[in-house]
Order: structure tokens, then sequence, then C-alpha cells
């Protein structure tokens, strides 16, 4: 019986440790918190750390905080200053460190643009798309900005202070760049180009021309490059007949005009098909604005303005919204730019 009772105190004595153990670990942890508001003085901060831009490369890092290892943890309130560093993975190599202090919840974001790596601010940097189509294989071309590789139509980052410098299109085994043009880019903004051969590309503008409401309208624009014709600056002329009752013979009168510039895109021209009775087409032509000669002559060339652009059979639907073609031949062909096109 006495075994017994001696047994039960030892163990009434044992919990009475454990239960002292857990308050007081207890009042540790829970010491800092004050139903009045008071400052914390104690306690822990969570933190994580990855990379904002670009996407994808975190895992190609390994991060520490003063020395403890890993893309997140834990750190005391009372000890929140410490060293943020990031080492490559494949060869353990630092390519960043700096001093930080934590806050709750500490999520730290990098980013990273050529080789500087800084932690990201929002209001450090903008965002925009750079859009290149390419006539061959993609993999064998880069973009860049400056000395910054980018990303094909896909968001990227740049410093606020790097907004203006050169943008290149860049082949593999070529030493030269296939284009290079100084730009200066906003906030937000799609810089679009179409590769047309290995040394030439087409700058194609943000393109906020609204599209027609009315089936019968098509919208039109041209480019051409030097060995279509060689010259820099061109006029195309349109005319507008009906087929039915037009005699071929009697000249017409001018409905519209654009000018090109080499290698630009044009403005929209309005082809407009709806008549009543009447069978419209379009025809044009092309004068040199330099010299004033004209390259092709509605007159005698009987140039149409693009492909069949008619559906119906009374000629008064179109099949394009908005369409882009680039002019060939000599300025007696064209041809559709589906990229660039849109149809009803």
């Amino acid at each position: 019986m006495r075994e017994d009772q001696s047994l039960t105190f030892k163990m009434k004595k044992r919990m009475k440790k454990y239960v002292s153990l857990l308050l007081a670990i207890f009042i540790f942890l829970f010491s800092s918190c004050d139903t009045e508001g008071d400052s914390i003085d104690v306690g822990y901060y969570s933190y994580s750390i990855s990379f904002f831009y670009p996407e994808n490369i975190s895992n190609n890092y390994e991060f520490a905080f003063n020395g403890e290892k890993g893309s997140s943890g834990y750190v005391f309130r009372n000890n929140s200053n410490g060293l943020l560093e990031v080492y490559e993975k494949d060869n353990s190599t630092l390519v960043f460190s700096k001093q930080i202090s934590l806050a709750d919840d500490s999520s730290i974001q990098l980013i990273k643009l050529g080789d500087d790596i800084v932690i990201y601010s929002k209001d450090d940097y903008i965002s925009f798309i750079p859009t290149v189509i390419y006539s061959g294989n993609s993999s064998d071309y880069s973009i860049w900005f400056n000395d910054q590789e980018l990303e094909n139509a896909t968001t990227n980052y740049l410093s606020k202070q790097n907004l203006t410098g050169t943008f290149q299109i860049k082949k593999s085994g070529v030493s030269s760049p296939i284009y290079s043009q100084e730009i200066t880019i906003a906030d937000g903004e799609k810089v679009n180009f179409m590769q047309l051969s290995d040394t030439e590309v087409l700058n194609i503008p943000e393109d906020d021309e609204p599209e027609p409401t009315d089936q019968h309208i098509a919208k039109a624009r041209f480019f051409y490059t030097s060995d279509v014709l060689n010259t820099d600056e061109i006029r195309m002329d349109f005319y507008r007949f009906d087929e039915n009752s037009w005699d071929w013979a009697s000249e017409l009168s001018v409905v519209s005009s654009v000018t090109l510039k080499k290698g630009e895109l044009s403005e929209y021209v309005e082809l407009n098909y709806l008549s009543d009775g009447a069978y419209i087409s379009y025809m044009c032509d092309i004068t040199d604005l330099k010299t004033g000669t004209k390259i092709t002559d509605y007159m005698s060339d009987y140039i149409y303005v693009g492909a069949p652009n008619k559906p119906s059979d009374d000629g008064t639907l179109a099949i394009f919204k908005k369409v882009t073609y680039q002019i060939l031949n000599g300025g007696k062909e064209f041809t559709v730019m589906d990229g660039l096109t849109t149809r009803w």
C-alpha cells in the first residue's frame, strides 16, 4: 500500500513539472500579446523569398536569411534585421547580398533584369509586352532592350531609369542584330514587330483603329519593303467604281489617298462596297513622292485593291473587317498578312 502511495505521489510530482513547463512555454510565446494594444516585444515574424520576374526562375536559386537556408522561415521579432543572400544552385555562387529588416509576414520578391538582381518594388518598374512575329524558326532568334534579354509575347519589366534605349532582334550565329531601333517604352505598352526577311523587320504600332460595325465596309492598310519598291515614300490613290456601269475608259475620281514610308504601315483606308444596284470595286495607283513619277497607273495597269474582297453575289459584303496588305511585284500585287487581319 505504501509503495502504491509512493508511486502515485511521484506521478503527481512529475505531472506538476510538466504542467509548469507547458505553462512557462505558453507564457513565453504569448506574453507579448496584450488586450490593451501594447507593443509586441516577444514573438516571431514569418517570411518567404521568391523571384517576382522572370517567372519560374526561383528554382534556379537558393536563398538564405542570416545563414538560415530556405525560401521561407521564422525569426524572433526582436531579431528581425539580417542578411539576405541569393546563390546560384548549380555552382553556389553568391549573386545577391543585402542587409534587410523583416516585418510581419514578409514576402520578399526579387527581380532579375539582365544580370542584375534587386528587391522588387512596384513604384520602381513598368511592365510592357514585346511581340515579334518571325518568318523563320523562333528558337533561332532573341529580342533585347539595351543589355536585357526579353521574353517574346509576354509581360516584361523595365526599371523606370531605363525606358529609352536600343531595341534589337538577334539571330543565333549572326554577329550583328538583324534589327535595331532606338525607342522609348511606356508603362503598359505593347511593342509589335513582324520579321519580313533576315534583313527587314516591320514595326507594327499598337492598333487602336475601331473595327467597322457594318459588313459592307472593310478597313485596309498597306506596307512595302525596299526589295519591292526602291523609294523612300509613296502615295496610293484609290478609285471607287461600279463594274456594271463604268466604261473602263473614262477617268475616275480619287476617293481617298494614303502616304506610305518604306518599311512602315500606312493609315487605314475605308472601302465601302454598299451601293444600290451597283457592284462596287476599288482600284489604285502608286506615285513616287520624291520624283512625282507614277509607279503604277490604274488606267493602264487595272490594279484592284488587294485580293478579291467580296463574298456575296451582289458584291456588297466585305470579307475583312480590318486587313493588312503587303505590296508585292513592283506595286502590282498584294498579299494578306493573316496575323494582322480580322475577318467578318
